[in-house]
C-alpha cells in the first residue's frame, strides 16, 4: 500500500514584529534545514501579506514567502512541524508561524 502525501505550506515573515528585515542567514538556515531533511521544498516569493491579532491584542500586518513541502504524511513528520514551527518562531523572534498540511497530495 502506497503512503499518503500531505503538503505543508509556511509563511516565512520577510520583517520582525518591529519592521526591520529578517536576515538572509536565516533564510538560508531554513533552507538548510528543509533540504537536509526533505531534499526539497517549493517557494514563492510573490506578495503575499496578512493580518491577524494576538491574544494579547496586538494587531500585525506581515509580508512574508511561502515555503511548500511535500512528504510522507507520518507521525515523525508531523512531530517534525510541529518542532520545527516552535524552532521557526524562535529564530525568526516570531509570536507565532503560520503552517497548514494539506491531506492526500497526489505525486505525479
Amino acid at each position: 500500500m502506497a503512503k499518503s502525501s500531505i503538503r505543508v505550506d509556511i509563511l516565512i515573515p520577510l520583517y520582525y514584529n518591529d519592521g526591520t528585515e529578517i536576515e538572509d542567514e536565516k533564510f538560508a538556515t531554513i533552507n538548510d534545514i528543509l533540504i537536509d531533511r526533505f531534499k526539497g521544498y517549493t517557494q514563492y516569493n510573490g506578495d503575499i501579506q496578512g493580518s491577524w491579532r494576538s491574544n494579547s491584542g496586538i494587531q500585525y500586518t506581515d509580508k512574508h514567502k511561502q515555503i511548500s513541502v511535500i512528504c510522507f504524511d507520518t507521525r515523525v513528520n508531523r512531530i517534525f512541524f510541529k518542532q520545527f514551527k516552535k524552532q521557526l518562531e524562535e529564530l525568526l523572534n516570531q509570536e507565532s508561524i503560520f503552517i497548514t498540511a494539506i491531506k492526500n497530495v497526489v505525486q505525479m
